[in-house]
């Protein structure tokens, strides 16, 4: 896969961002607009390379520090059609599918980690149907819970920032765990409290044997399905 750098660069480091872009591997073609870039004053270089040789190029032009005094944008073309383009790709080291722009990731965890009303209103939802799936011992409630249910991006945004030592991001990531598990088990808790009386559900639901005990009773298979679950989602 191509993916697409536009680099707006100052004056005085368009020489050094041009040779790091031209000496990377995995390069297809790279372009440069002299004197487009008006905010900063300097050049604009868009450069078309192999995903798997983006990460290594960002992170030469971190250490140039273009993000704090240019800019740096990425996207992927729909269709690129260059023999120059399948070579770069073939030279690049490792899978496309495998590769990983951690810039990317980072940015995108961040939206998702932060402790929001709709992140509230879908982990309450969340675990109001996963409640329904148990006394009802529905597995379909209990995956529609799983689809319903926002915590993936709190919980990647929390590995990010720990392997990458982003902090605030760890701070944000625990913010929303810390106070949106607490409230949608609250609200759930209530509805349950108040759904017995009402006769939703006997009082002794969870004392009888049923397709989804594992949630509620942990056990060895509990412990599998979650580390299977995790396994999944560390896979782009």
């Amino acid at each position: 896969m191509i993916v697409q750098l536009r680099l707006c660069v100052p004056a005085e480091l368009s020489e050094s961002v041009l040779e790091c872009c031209l000496e990377q591997n995995g390069a297809a073609e790279t372009a440069v607009h002299k004197g487009a870039s008006v905010e900063p004053p300097g050049d604009v270089i868009t450069v078309q390379i192999a995903r798997e040789s983006a990460e290594e190029l960002i992170q030469r032009l971190h250490i140039l520090k273009l993000p704090e005094l240019g800019s740096i944008s990425v996207s992927s073309p729909d269709l690129v059609l260059s023999a120059r383009a399948d070579e770069a790709e073939a030279a690049a080291p490792g899978e496309s599918a495998d590769s990983v722009i951690w810039d990317e990731v980072s940015r995108q965890t961040g939206e998702d980690s932060k402790l929001t009303w709709s992140f509230l209103a879908f982990l309450i939802i969340a675990a109001q149907l996963a409640a329904i799936g148990i006394v009802t011992d529905s597995t379909i409630a209990i995956v529609s819970a799983m689809v319903v249910g926002p915590e993936f991006g709190p919980l990647a945004a929390l590995s990010v920032g720990l392997v990458e030592r982003k902090w605030r991001l760890v701070r944000s990531s625990c913010l929303a765990l810390g106070v949106g598990f607490p409230v949608a088990m609250a609200v759930t808790a209530a509805a349950a409290w108040l759904s017995v009386p009402l006769g939703l559900f006997p009082a002794d639901a969870l004392d009888q044997g049923s397709a989804v005990e594992f949630i509620y009773h942990p056990g060895p298979y509990s412990l599998i399905v979650a580390a299977l679950a995790a396994l999944r989602g560390c896979c782009p």
